[in-house]
């Protein structure tokens, strides 16, 4: 984080919104510590670059969840699944009470009742189930690349030196006021 200094002084007339003159003579000689501070840290380079990749992540799990409901929604309107579900549950009146998709699907690829729809089916379900596992490992990876992004950037020391405040009062033969120096 860069250090900024903020000095004021107050004289007899009023507030002067300058730096003072020793905040002057100060900014001429730059505090290493200072400098070092300024530059930017390898760790939060680190950390926003992890929690940026995360968000990436999530937004691919959220078009792959998004893709499976899709691929759910189609298949199960799909003149060979319907036929599929029907003929496996044949003794509930034709498909009035179909079954679930889950159901479906451990049916199909176990082969029970083959037919010409079978492989169209077991298509479908292993479409949705790779899509289902693309979307859970970006759900995971995002998580957990945004927390540790997160946790890197919170544990990143922000600067060298702490804040402070300096008031220096001013009387003297001609001299009435204050000095008030701001350095964060």
């Amino acid at each position: 984080m860069n250090r900024r200094e903020l000095a004021f002084t107050l004289a007899l007339t009023g507030i002067a919104l300058a730096p003072s003159a020793e905040a002057q003579t100060r900014r001429a000689r730059p505090d290493p510590r200072v400098a070092a501070a300024a530059r930017l840290p390898v760790q939060t380079v680190l950390g926003w670059g992890a929690v940026a990749i995360g968000v990436g992540a999530g937004v691919a799990s959220a078009f792959a969840w998004s893709e499976t409901w899709r691929q759910h929604d189609a298949a199960s309107s799909l003149r060979e699944w319907l036929t599929y579900n029907n003929r496996v549950n044949a003794p509930n009146d034709q498909g009035q009470r179909p079954l679930a998709t889950g159901t479906v699907c451990d049916l199909a690829r176990a082969g029970v009742s083959p037919g010409a729809d079978l492989a169209v089916v077991v298509d479908a379900c292993d479409r949705n189930a790779r899509s289902r596992t693309v979307a859970w490992a970006f759900g995971v990876t995002a998580v957990g690349l945004i927390a540790i992004g997160a946790t890197v950037v919170a544990l990143t020391p922000r600067s060298v030196a702490r804040p402070r405040v300096v008031f220096v009062p001013r009387l003297g033969p001609g001299a009435l006021g204050a000095d008030l120096s701001l350095t964060f």
